[in-house]
């Protein structure tokens, strides 16, 4: 599983693939993306207990992460090489 590789959101309620060694309690990871390339991944490992499973409107909180947060890592990076 090499979301970095593919850009491609992996959902563990999404495929028949189970994560094991150190990404064993993966349930989602989520690609940044900018102009189509990949710039880094948020990884969540738990559910918080009150929360049973995923909902539409998480996946839609991922999209709007993924793109927000390429966005702020590309500008920073950006800033340091300046500075």
């Amino acid at each position: 599983m090499s979301v970095a590789g593919t850009g491609e959101r992996f959902v563990i309620s999404e495929t028949l693939v189970k994560p094991f060694g150190r990404e064993e309690h993966l349930t989602a990871c989520i690609p940044l993306k900018l102009d189509d390339k990949v710039v880094g991944v948020i990884a969540i490992f738990r559910l918080l207990q009150q929360k049973q499973a995923l909902e539409p409107v998480d996946f839609e909180l991922f999209d709007l992460l993924g793109s927000h947060a390429a966005s702020a890592l590309y500008c920073t990076r950006r800033t340091e090489v300046l500075s």
